[in-house]
Formats: structure tokens, sequence, C-alpha cells
């Protein structure tokens, strides 16, 4: 079984070069010199602890309840597992799930395996957990 950091590099492989522009401009502490020398040195810089804990403020409420969620479940996950546990199979919490998972990839926090699965950055100590309730709760919807 590939790790996480096997996977990311193989995700950003696979990322058009508007994608990954996205990516690099929401993580740039990724890309400070000295720059990375290859995509695999990429994703071993964006699943840096440090590096996940700078981004992460950043974060809208709903993208960090999501990883949160995600992180629960243990990734890797179907997106419909976590939207079963988010109540978000439908109408305005899907489209709100789909935004935050969009941001998530943006920032390369969690993204699709070649299988679909849901991967994600290991969250520093204070973890995705502590981030998400700095913030009210959103009722349910993400």
């Amino acid at each position: 079984m590939k790790s996480g950091k096997s996977t990311l590099a193989a995700w950003l492989h696979r990322l058009s070069a508007e994608h990954l522009e996205r990516v690099l401009a929401a993580r740039p502490d990724a890309v400070s010199p000295p720059e990375p020398r290859s995509v695999s040195e990429l994703a071993e810089r964006l699943q840096r602890p440090g590096s996940v804990a700078l981004a992460l403020p950043r974060l809208p409420l709903p993208a960090l309840q999501t990883a949160e969620a995600l992180a629960a479940l243990g990734a890797p996950a179907s997106r419909d597992v976590l939207a079963d546990l988010l109540n978000a199979t439908e109408g305005r919490a899907a489209r709100g799930l789909e935004t935050a998972l969009q941001t998530l990839s943006t920032h390369a926090l969690v993204w699709p395996d070649r299988e679909g699965a849901l991967r994600m950055a290991a969250p520093p100590a204070a973890g995705v957990g502590h981030a998400a309730r700095a913030g009210p709760a959103a009722g349910g919807a993400v």
C-alpha cells in the first residue's frame, strides 16, 4: 500500500497546471527557497507538520470541520462515507461538502488517490480538531 506522501506525489503529478498553480499559491512555504527539485520533494514539504500547521488557519470553518471529520474516519475514506458522517448527501449540504473538499484540495490537505479514496495530510500535534473547535458550530451542514 502506498503511503500518504507517495499518493500525494502521484496526485500532484496528475494535476492540471492551473490547479497546481493554485496549490502553490495556497502553500507558499512549500516552495520557499531552496525550491523543491521534484514533485516528490514538493509532496514531502506539503506533508511536513509545520507546513500543515501554517495552512490550517487560512481555511474557512467548513473546510476545517470536513478535515476533522475525515481525520475521525481515519483516512483514506470514501467521499460517500464522509458525506454520510456529515449528513451532507443532498442539496445545500452536499454542495457545501464539495466546496470544502475543493478548498482542502487547493491547499493539498485532502486529495483523492487513484481509487477515489480521500487521503489527507497528517494534522499537526494540536491537530485539525483544535482548529475546528475554535469557531462556532456549523449546525450540521458543511
